[in-house]
């Protein structure tokens, strides 16, 4: 492992960099390497593909959720980069993808069925989770975690089944608020949030992250699968991730999908990814991606997904800690 350590740190991605001293050595934002990376990532050639097709008001002109390329994605992908909080030249995209949420057409896609509001919580997880990590949140994101928690099902998550009969919430859809709200608790400390944290961890948690309840068989072959970037996907990576920042990562539960992701290990100590959800060849079709999120090929290492999963299993205990010697 030591090598492929190694190997992040001289990373050409400054993100790469910046994950690699923050997640798995755990050094402070005040370390001279930290800020040197976190800055780099500002004028990155990612960063600067993702902005590059804003127009001349900063907006970018197409629907605010198009997948990869409306502006709810690129401030999610932003975030992903760890793109330094507060740059206000971002404002515009905020303002598109708040004034979609909030807008009178979106309202009319929240739905309350049998007692259960049936909405597809990903997307106000995921925009409440990148406008705070990219500082550029305000009372509307707390609208949104405020109505993350009136939505949760009985069972803990949240599901946009408009079946009547549909009560089980979907993993799809309660990772990314899971996330949003332990990010937002990290701030804040309001009773309510922590208790539905705790409810949606608890929901995962039951399913040891990927299990059926009824016989421990996997749910779906997908939960297993791991790639960059996931966007809205569940994987056992992705929940690891989201339980890690509610603070369940230690949870004796987590320890067959923790087992799974370690055997995924290549014999390199990097981890590849086993396909991709975003395509780069059609700019005008639905899944284009203005970014190339690294090798997709068996065997290959992909930076990106080796530094989440590494961090991980050195955070949970798995691997041991790297020592700060090993710094180049």
């Amino acid at each position: 492992m030591e090598s492929i350590l190694r190997e992040l740190l001289k990373s050409n991605e400054p993100s790469i960099r910046y994950k690699t001293l923050t997640g798995i050595y755990g050094l402070p934002e005040s370390h001279p390497e930290v800020s040197n990376a976190r800055e780099a990532i500002r004028t990155c050639e990612r960063v600067k593909a993702l902005l590059n097709h804003r127009n001349r008001k900063g907006e970018i002109d197409t629907h605010p959720y198009k997948k990869w390329q409306g502006t709810h994605w690129t401030l999610a992908m932003m975030a992903e980069l760890e793109y330094p909080a507060g740059d206000l030249s971002l404002i515009p995209l905020r303002e598109q993808v708040l004034g979609w949420l909030f807008s009178a057409q979106q309202q009319k896609y929240i739905r309350n069925i049998n007692g259960r509001v049936r909405r597809c919580a990903s997307q106000e997880g995921n925009a409440a989770l990148s406008l705070m990590k990219l500082g550029l949140a305000d009372d509307r994101v707390d609208e949104l975690v405020k109505r993350l928690i009136e939505w949760q099902w009985p069972d803990s998550g949240w599901n946009c089944d408009k079946h009547p009969e549909a009560s089980h919430s979907s993993f799809m859809e309660s990772w990314l608020p899971l996330r949003a709200l332990a990010e937002y608790n990290a701030k804040q400390n309001v009773e309510s949030v922590e208790t539905a944290i705790q409810h949606a961890s608890e929901l995962l948690l039951s399913h040891e992250l990927y299990k059926r309840s009824s016989d421990g068989s996997l749910i779906l072959e997908e939960f297993l699968w791991l790639r960059y970037p996931r966007y809205w996907h569940y994987d056992i990576l992705g929940a690891l991730i989201a339980l890690k920042a509610a603070g369940s990562l230690k949870d004796q539960r987590c320890i067959p999908a923790l087992t799974k992701l370690k055997e995924m290990m290549l014999p390199s100590g990097g981890f590849c990814v086993s396909g991709k959800y975003y395509q780069m060849r059609h700019p005008d079709k639905s899944q284009f991606s203005p970014v190339d999120w690294g090798p997709v090929r068996k065997e290959k290492m992909n930076e990106f997904i080796t530094v989440e999963a590494l961090t991980i299993l050195l955070k949970s205990g798995l691997l041991p800690d790297p020592e700060q010697r090993d710094l180049v």
